[in-house]
């Protein structure tokens, strides 16, 4: 099935006639705004999320058995907290709001 579809664009685009047209200088300009603003949208959005992706991969790169000395001070700082309020019984209620 695809090899069908793409011989019959294969065929379409190799017996084409000529178009004798042209792309004018505006349709130009659309597309380098539209290039510009796709780079500067994803920026933005890599900006907004930065926390967050960097955040996943400290957790995907850091090791329990390192315990914190790949420099993932939070990851650390979270396992030193669990391990705090494992160890106060009393305590623990406290933080779970």
């Amino acid at each position: 099935m695809v090899f069908a579809v793409l011989l019959v664009l294969f065929v379409m685009f190799a017996f084409s006639a000529d178009a004798h047209a042209y792309i004018d200088p505006s349709t130009g300009g659309i597309l380098v705004q539209l290039l510009v603003g796709g780079v500067v949208g994803a920026m933005a959005v890599l900006r907004l999320c930065w926390g967050n992706v960097k955040n996943f991969f400290s957790k995907v790169f850091c090791r329990k058995s390192l315990g914190g000395a790949c420099g993932c001070a939070g990851y650390a700082m979270e396992e030193a907290e669990r391990a705090g309020a494992e160890e106060s019984p009393g305590s623990s209620d406290l933080n779970r709001k």
